[in-house]
C-alpha cells in the first residue's frame, strides 16, 4: 500500500450523548479538503438548537443557585 495517501479525522466527542456539533466539523473538514458539497443545513440547525438549549440550561442552573445561596442552608442553623 505504499504510496497511498491517508487523512484521519479526529474531534473530541461524548460517548453517552450525541455531538452533531462534531460530525459538522467532521463534514466541514472533508468538504474542505476533497472540495465535495456534502450538505450541513441540518446539523447547523441541530447544532444551533442545541447550543440554545445548553445557554438555557446553563441560566436556570445558575438562577437556581443565586436562589438557593440566598437561603440558610438548615445544617447550619
Amino acid at each position: 500500500m505504499s504510496g497511498m495517501n491517508a487523512i484521519a479525522m479526529l474531534t473530541h466527542v461524548s460517548i453517552q450523548i450525541p455531538d452533531p456539533d462534531a460530525v459538522l466539523a467532521i463534514i466541514d473538514g472533508l468538504n474542505s479538503i476533497y472540495n465535495l458539497k456534502i450538505p450541513t443545513e441540518i446539523l447547523e440547525k441541530s447544532v444551533e438548537k442545541i447550543h440554545e438549549q445548553i445557554s438555557q440550561i446553563a441560566s436556570e442552573y445558575k438562577a437556581s443557585q443565586a436562589s438557593d445561596g440566598d437561603k440558610e442552608d438548615p445544617m447550619y442553623r
